[in-house]
């Protein structure tokens, strides 16, 4: 049972209560109050100022301009970033006032990394008054609020794979290239395009294919130029070989037309599986370089030459690609010597798409090819070719020994041999090798200074080596005895099968993109 007791209250203590009041009004509960409503002005002013300085930050580095020089791009971002945050935090906003940028604004480029990371940087300061706690003699107070951005230019070529091992992959690999590209932003990242078979053609920005040197390099309207890139993609079908050094060097020097100054110079290769294909010049003028017969039937063993200019007559030259067709097995079918895509537009491949649907290059037309025992049948090369040139059309080694690296050697332990142009495997070493050549030579430019990227397919008939693909990337891993902690390191990024496609493309997106923002 629970029992109440009152108790009166003592005379005298509710004048007692009152007089406390009193004294704690002024002392005690008036500033809280003052404190708290004051408090909370300065939290709106913050919070404010804060999301205007972050968004000048952010415009700031957006307004970056590809290539302008470093120094107009600064005075640029910096009058964007006052702009956008006088804009967005008005002056006498609850009050405040004298808006400072203390240290000033501050644009810089981070040099001394091949990412070159441009940021900006906004510590802005504002004079509030205050209003209750001017009793304890504060007149005012100063909110402060700091705002980083960052960003890269994007100047990237995709190179992708459409070798005849693709046939059953080629769909998926449409879809999961064309999202991979609308990932990046028209008008302000550039891309471009290459694919490749047996030999490689640069399919965008569109140019005509016999003057390999024209065009602009990776473009800003990718997709919406006619044809755009997600176009030209939905036009591959699978066809040919696997010219991987000559795709890499092709998509090289794209970028290195109308370079820009601080971008991030990218490379994104695909494949689903080895090189197979040398591209070279055969009949060359110089007899050390010559690979043709003495007792081939070919009419030009060697490239004409005028008499009068002494200058080599073009279509004389036997510029072009051989390949093996039996697995890379040390005796089988080998053929060529095949046109190249890149720098032939005839009847029968007028145009970028004609040559991407096309499902393999034909041989060198005459009269290059006049009278040779390939140009009736192309896997009669070996009795026109004496060897595997030992450099191909672009300065690539195909001797030496980082072949020993490879899964061919290792599984079948035969060196190399340039002189059986007639095995499959030979002719694979020497493609393995050109391909690292290509690579390593590419990110020794130190102006440049790209970024290889790479993503291997690995649920086909055949696999990428994943050493090489490690290698073209310059991956820090213990696979990679060619690591060179001196050059830029991409990422070798491997799809098991046609349903990990997308995700694949998507993480090296996630990667560029976290560089570039």
């Amino acid at each position: 049972m629970l029992c109440f007791k009152l108790v009166a209250a003592r005379p005298g203590s509710r004048g007692a209560a009152l007089v406390l009041f009193t004294a704690m009004l002024p002392t005690v509960l008036l500033p809280m109050v003052g404190l708290a409503i004051d408090g909370t002005m300065l939290f709106i002013v913050k919070a404010k100022l804060s999301a205007a300085v972050d968004g000048g930050a952010i415009a700031a580095a957006r307004s970056l301009s590809a290539g302008m020089s470093f120094a107009a791009q600064k005075d640029a971002a910096t009058k964007t970033a006052d702009e956008f945050v006088r804009a967005n935090f008005p002056d006498g906003f609850w009050g405040s006032h004298d808006l400072v940028y203390d240290p000033p604004i501050d644009v810089e480029e981070d040099t001394q990394s091949s990412i070159k990371r441009r940021t900006v940087e906004i510590n802005a300061t504002v004079t509030v008054p205050l209003l209750f706690m001017r009793i304890l003699g504060k007149q005012s107070s100063t909110v402060r609020a700091y705002g980083k951005a960052a960003r890269r230019d994007v100047r990237m070529v995709l190179v992708l794979d459409r070798s005849s091992s693709m046939s059953g992959v080629i769909g998926s690999l449409k879809s999961a290239a064309t999202d991979f590209v609308n990932r990046f932003a028209e008008g302000r990242d550039q891309v471009g395009l290459v694919v490749f078979g047996g030999s490689a053609i640069v399919a965008f920005p569109p140019r005509n294919p016999n003057n390999p040197a024209a065009g602009t390099g990776p473009a800003d309207n990718f997709k919406s130029a006619s044809p755009s890139i997600p176009t030209l993609i939905n036009a591959i079908n699978s066809g040919s070989n696997t010219g991987m050094a000559e795709a890499l060097w092709l998509a090289y020097q794209e970028l290195k037309k109308n370079p820009l100054d601080g971008a991030l110079n990218l490379i994104v290769l695909f494949t689903d599986g080895l090189p197979n294909g040398v591209t070279a010049y055969f009949n060359d003028t110089v007899p050390a370089n010559n690979v043709v017969k003495g007792t081939s039937t070919c009419t030009y063993k060697q490239a004409a030459t005028d008499p009068i200019t002494k200058a080599v007559i073009p279509n004389t030259m036997m510029i072009g690609f051989i390949s093996q067709q039996s697995g890379f097995a040390q005796t089988g079918t080998v053929s060529g010597v095949y046109q190249l895509m890149n720098t032939t537009q005839d009847a029968s491949h007028p145009t970028v798409t004609s040559w991407m649907s096309s499902a393999q290059e034909n041989t060198i037309p005459t009269p290059a090819s006049q009278s040779c025992a390939y140009y009736s049948n192309k896997n009669n090369m070996p009795q026109d070719m004496k060897a595997i040139p030992s450099v191909d059309n672009y300065g690539n080694r195909t001797d030496g020994t980082t072949y020993l690296q490879s899964n061919m050697y290792k599984t079948q332990g035969v060196v190399l041999n340039l002189t059986k142009v007639n095995s499959p495997y030979q002719i694979g070493l020497a493609s393995w090798n050109a391909t690292d050549d290509a690579a390593r030579r590419i990110r020794a430019d130190a102006t440049l200074t790209p970024v290889i990227y790479t993503i291997g397919y690995n649920g086909g008939s055949e696999k990428p080596d994943a050493v090489l693909m490690k290698r073209i990337s310059n991956v820090d891993d213990p696979d990679n005895t060619a690591y060179d902690p001196g050059k830029p390191s991409g990422l070798y990024v491997m799809a098991p099968t046609t349903g990990q496609l997308a995700a694949a493309f998507g993480t090296v997106a996630s990667e560029i993109l976290r560089l570039t923002n």
